[in-house]
């Protein structure tokens, strides 16, 4: 179809039953135009429009880089498409896509014709599935009682510390810790005071270790403690610490019994790492608990 045949009050009556908003703008960005639909994402009347600059309905910190633009596009008769933060009538804030371009008005002069879409409702809903991802990657590595690693992600921790410690020759020591009477907690209080208390646990196990260090829930009962960049006399220093902050948790009357098996990276995979630490972590229990092995 040929546009140029069309009247203006044809052509007036298009935009004007245009389901986008649609304005244009002289050279110094003033409203020459507006349409009922771009009224209605902003919340003005036409009359409250036409005349003034564009920018009334642009945030204060972006109004010089937007007239820039403009005129850029003015000048070069060019285009320009983009999502921006706009400001309604009201004052409050909406996304809108825009897609703006240079055309030549029958009075010979240069304008610009910008169409308008309010996304707000898709950018409130591409947000809400971000932080809805985000809380899914962080359930997949996260123990839902205690917050920490689950066994997945500390083992895979595990991997990638025994590369980075044979690649940097530097010592790693790895911590198993076994809440030894958990299960009779279990039998006598219930699960919700073992569940209590393994959450107790968790704390001093975060507050114990130092930045660096990394901390994961291993199976009911166990904990790992993972020490990059650390000698076994330091790591068990450290052990030693936490051991006597469980023993000293109070809740319920009940007394915790606690055992651990602390090894220090030589040549072995990831597996062989943790099955020394579980034959340590036997040996502590056989000696009568409340006790690291190493």
């Amino acid at each position: 179809m040929d546009y140029s045949l069309l009247s203006k009050e044809e052509l007036n009556k298009i935009i004007d039953s245009a389901p986008v908003g649609i304005c244009i703008t002289d050279e110094q960005g003033c409203y020459e135009e507006v349409n009922p639909a771009y009224c209605s994402i902003y919340g003005y009347q036409r009359e409250e429009l036409i005349g003034k600059s564009f920018t009334v309905v642009c945030p204060e910190e972006t109004r010089e880089m937007v007239l820039s633009a403009h005129s850029m596009i003015i000048s070069n008769k060019s285009e320009l498409s983009d999502e921006w933060e706009v400001v309604k009538k009201d004052g409050s804030k909406i996304s809108v896509y825009s897609k703006t371009t240079a055309i030549c008005g029958s009075d010979g002069k240069t304008k610009n014709v910008t169409f308008v879409i309010d996304i707000t409702a898709r950018k409130r809903y591409e947000l809400e599935l971000q932080l809805s991802n985000r809380l899914l990657q962080k359930q997949a590595v996260t123990d839902s009682l205690t917050g920490l690693l689950n066994q997945g992600a500390i083992f895979n921790t595990l991997e990638v510390e025994v590369i980075q410690s044979k690649a940097t020759h530097q010592s790693l020591c790895l911590l198993m810790l076994h809440l030894d009477n958990l299960g009779e907690i279990n039998e006598v209080h219930g699960l919700s005071v073992g569940d209590s208390i393994v959450m107790s646990v968790s704390q001093v196990l975060r507050s114990a270790v130092r930045q660096d260090d990394i901390v994961g829930r291993y199976a009911g009962k166990q904990f790992i403690l993972l020490f990059p960049d650390t000698s076994l006399e330091v790591a068990r220093t450290i052990a030693e610490t936490i051991v006597a902050k469980i023993q000293a948790i109070s809740e319920y009357d009940v007394s915790l019994s606690v055992s651990g098996g602390l090894v220090q990276l030589t040549d072995e995979t990831s597996l062989d790492v943790i099955r020394k630490a579980e034959n340590l972590l036997h040996e502590a229990k056989i000696a009568g608990k409340n006790q690291i092995a190493c």
